[in-house]
């Protein structure tokens, strides 16, 4: 798994430094029922306060921002190399005159998360503790849900677009043509998009499609939509008509 591309981990820097204090925080309260050795955990929490000390006096001297930005891409990153050594701008304000941290911080951290997850006390409950489960997605309001269809008729021919939101698989589509017959099955299409081939009347008609979503079990979901658009033979092409 990529070191940089961890779903559980945000990418900002600053919101990731928070993160990774979380979960030590609650590694250190159930680390050894996962059997993580405490040095372990306690070699993650001195490397994160040094970072957190690169992060304060980064801040704290703007004229010395891009070597610290460098020595942050080492510290967090870099395996290679000596150690990260810095010394803040004004060390008599800023505590510890010079700071030591091994290049590679997050490298770190992820491997031992590598080493928990797989082990098999290592719940879906442990990893939400420890933040390293990313949170479930909320579920659709699925009496919400809906096809927005519009109409619109180009090439001599109707054509339906619109939307075909998850969970919904495919449209399902009635179409009365104002002949006395009533709604009839005109398709059922995975795409959201429909183009009805059938005969255009003679005379202007007044042609309502009904759209359903539909689950892939064909489970209807979701509101219909209904759209309405006047057809006949010597009917130019024209642009969309709005639809419920």
């Amino acid at each position: 798994m990529s070191e940089t591309r961890r779903t559980y981990v945000p990418t900002e820097k600053q919101t990731r430094f928070i993160w990774a204090g979380n979960h030590i925080t609650a590694l250190e309260h159930i680390g050894a029922a996962l059997d993580v050795p405490a040095a372990t955990i306690a070699a993650l929490r001195a490397d994160h306060t040094h970072l957190g000390q690169l992060y304060a006096w980064r801040d704290n001297a703007v004229a010395l921002g891009r070597e610290y930005n460098r020595a942050l891409d080492r510290a967090e990153w870099d395996l290679g190399g000596a150690d990260v050594r810095i010394t803040p701008v004004d060390p008599a304000s800023l505590g510890d005159k010079q700071i030591t941290i091994a290049p590679g911080f997050y490298k770190r951290l992820f491997a031992n998360i590598d080493v928990i997850e797989r082990n098999p006390k290592c719940t879906d409950e442990i990893k939400r503790q420890l933040f390293i489960l990313p949170p479930d997605k909320p579920a659709p309001d699925l009496l919400a849900l809906s096809a927005e269809v519009k109409a619109e008729f180009t090439g001599g021919l109707v054509v339906l677009k619109g939307r075909r939101p998850a969970p919904a698989k495919f449209w399902h589509i009635l179409a009365d043509r104002a002949d006395g017959a009533g709604p009839q099955e005109a398709g059922t299409v995975a795409q959201a998009q429909f183009t009805d081939h059938h005969d255009l009347p003679d005379k202007p008609a007044a042609w309502t499609y009904t759209v359903e979503l539909r689950t892939k079990d064909n489970t209807p979901v979701g509101k219909v939509s209904v759209v309405s658009i006047t057809v006949w033979k010597g009917r130019a092409d024209q642009g969309p008509e709005a639809g419920e």
